[in-house]
C-alpha cells in the first residue's frame, strides 16, 4: 500500500514537473536553418497563430486563429524584405492550448 502512494506520488511529481513538455511548454527555434550570407536586418514583426481543442464524447471540439497575413504584418511593419524567421511554440496541457508565434526580421 505505502509503495504504491509512493509510486502515485512520484508519478503525479513527473506530471507536474511536465515530464517530456507536455503540460507546459515554450520553445523559439529557427524557422529556416540556412544563414549563409543572411543578413541580420532592423526591423522584426510577429504573427500569432491560436488553437484551442478539446475532447467532446466521441469526437473533438477544436478553434483556430491568427493574427494576421504575413505579407500586410510586414507592410504595417515598415519591412520589404524578410531575411530569416524565429517560430515561437507555446503548449498547454497536451496540447489543449497551442500558440505558434512567427518572428519575421528584416529590413
Amino acid at each position: 500500500m505505502f509503495t504504491a502512494i509512493r509510486l502515485c506520488g512520484v508519478l503525479l511529481l513527473l506530471a507536474l514537473c511536465g515530464c517530456g513538455g507536455r503540460l507546459y511548454t515554450d520553445i523559439t527555434k529557427p524557422y529556416t536553418r540556412n544563414f549563409n550570407a543572411t543578413p541580420v536586418g532592423s526591423k522584426e514583426f510577429v504573427v500569432e497563430n491560436h488553437k484551442v481543442k478539446a475532447p467532446m464524447g466521441n469526437g473533438q471540439i477544436s478553434g483556430e486563429w491568427d493574427t494576421g497575413v504575413i505579407v500586410k504584418a510586414a507592410k504595417e511593419a515598415g519591412i520589404e524584405k524578410i531575411y530569416y524567421a524565429d517560430k515561437r511554440t507555446l503548449s498547454v496541457f497536451f496540447g489543449v492550448y497551442r500558440r505558434e508565434t512567427l518572428i519575421l526580421y528584416g529590413d
